[in-house]
């Protein structure tokens, strides 16, 4: 079978507005955890999470939220590959995959929720940080996730397949899977795959009725973690065979080698305490990778800082890896908050540059490990490691999980 190749990268976080500024983060070990100060969050168990500032220069074609994030790391991502520079390319044969947890559903709440405190936000909140359209009509005619693909595909006049992955936490990490598997069937040479969750009073009310917010500082694969942070932002990875790649003469960043997709079938919002459908998924994207668990270098956890998840992503690690594997691991989500479906691609990009760059990016807050396990986690970042082969996990509400590897290019 013929290698999927990365070409491009765009994304934009909560430590970063680019690549360039991503990488920067990770190599200073800057965290993007901040207060958030243009929505009402006074009635929530934490006021922090990793939001992204300084958006209303953008502009899209419907202004919400989710679309200004997505046509931001899709730029970048496009001019990064240099795919469409080329008059001649067959259009027709690149698809766009989008994988998203709420989409624009996101602009809808937010909506209701200003309108039902209109006098609050009227005096302290600027709606047209969150969204820059105030009409309901238009709000829900955006609300379905195909369309965030389709407005990349429109501007861009992309006329292959769209599709969108929507599997909770896991979405972006299946949408990658889609993508690969779209262009190892022959039916494209290319998909721009991206990955987009807004920050939203409706994933802030639903993680703190569920209790899973943390109160106090997030601490990621701790002894006294707490609960999660929500974060935002959106990825694009710019896919394609390594025949179309090296045809044009692409800068190929990385290989995504192989991934597994699971479902626990237990629990509706808790993973399944032997970290069945985990297991399953890592062992199939090594498989797929065609490689051992002594190959992987670094491991990017899904690692959200919440009690079940935590310890069963430990015992998922330490049945493929075994006891004394030890492999260098550590949470993105340390650093920008849990971005719901835009964390399989933001967790991707940050393990491209990690292989690319050779850095261990860190887990930020990091004091004591779980009890009932060894395991290294990169405290700080690690410099000119060797990082050939990276493991990254994407574990989602309905018992949804992901795992891909990516693998450095000779």
């Amino acid at each position: 079978m013929e290698k999927t190749v990365i070409t491009g990268i765009g994304i934009i976080s909560p430590i970063g507005q680019n690549s360039r500024e991503v990488l920067k983060s990770l190599i200073n070990s800057k965290s993007g955890i901040g207060e958030i100060k243009d929505m009402d969050v006074s009635e929530f168990r934490n006021n922090r999470g990793g939001v992204i500032n300084s958006l209303d220069e953008h502009e899209t074609l419907n202004g919400l939220r989710s679309n200004i994030l997505t046509s931001i790391a899709a730029e970048e991502a496009i001019e990064d590959s240099r795919i469409l520079e080329n008059e001649q390319i067959n259009k027709r044969r690149i698809g766009v995959s989008i994988g998203t947890s709420i989409g624009g559903y996101g602009g809808f709440v937010d909506k209701l929720y200003i309108e039902h405190n209109r006098d609050y936000f009227d005096k302290n909140i600027k709606l047209n940080k969150f969204s820059k359209i105030d009409n309901i009509n238009d709000i829900v005619r955006n609300i379905p996730f195909s369309l965030l693909a389709h407005e990349v595909a429109k501007r861009y006049a992309l006329k292959g397949p769209i599709s969108a992955s929507v599997t909770a936490c896991s979405a972006s990490a299946n949408a990658l899977m889609h993508g690969k598997d779209l262009i190892n069937s022959g039916r494209v040479d290319a998909v721009l795959v991206l990955g987009v969750d807004p920050i939203s009073q409706l994933t802030l009310l639903g993680f703190n009725s569920l209790m899973a917010m943390t109160k106090g500082e997030l601490r990621v694969m701790d002894e006294n973690r707490s609960g999660l942070l929500i974060g935002e932002g959106a990825g694009c990875i710019v896919l394609e065979s390594e025949s179309f790649a090296k045809k044009r003469g692409a800068h190929i960043y990385a290989e995504l080698k192989g991934g597994g997709i699971s479902n626990d079938a237990y629990h509706s919002t808790r993973p399944h305490p032997e970290a069945v459908g985990a297991v399953f998924a890592i062992k199939a994207a090594l498989k797929e990778s065609k490689l051992n668990p002594s190959e992987i270098d670094y491991i990017n956890l899904h690692g959200t800082g919440t009690k079940h998840n935590d310890v069963m992503e430990l015992k998922a690690v330490e049945r493929v890896f075994g006891e004394s594997g030890k492999v260098p691991m550590s949470s993105s989500k340390s650093m920008t908050g849990h971005t719901l479906g835009a964390a399989g691609i933001v967790e991707s990009i940050i393990s491209i540059l990690a292989i690319k760059n050779n850095i261990l990016p860190p887990n930020l807050n990091f004091q004591n490990k779980i009890e009932g396990f060894d395991y290294d986690i990169v405290e700080e970042t690690r410099l000119n490691a060797s990082v050939r082969n990276v493991l990254t996990n994407s574990f989602g509400f309905g018992g949804n999980c992901a795992s891909l590897v990516f693998g450095a290019v000779n």
